[in-house]
């Protein structure tokens, strides 16, 4: 699971690498959607 929230914050941090709170608040947040999103098959797309 760490390796796609790393791969979604090396995308974010791309765009935004001037702004750490915002990436503080992007991790956060994707912690806990994305092992949400992965398990859900209707918002991961199997």
């Amino acid at each position: 699971m760490k390796s796609k929230i790393n791969e979604f914050m090396d995308l974010v941090k791309q765009r935004n690498h001037q702004e750490p709170e915002f990436l503080q608040a992007v991790l956060e947040v994707a912690e806990t959607v994305i092992p949400y999103i992965v398990t859900k098959d209707i918002y991961y797309g199997k």
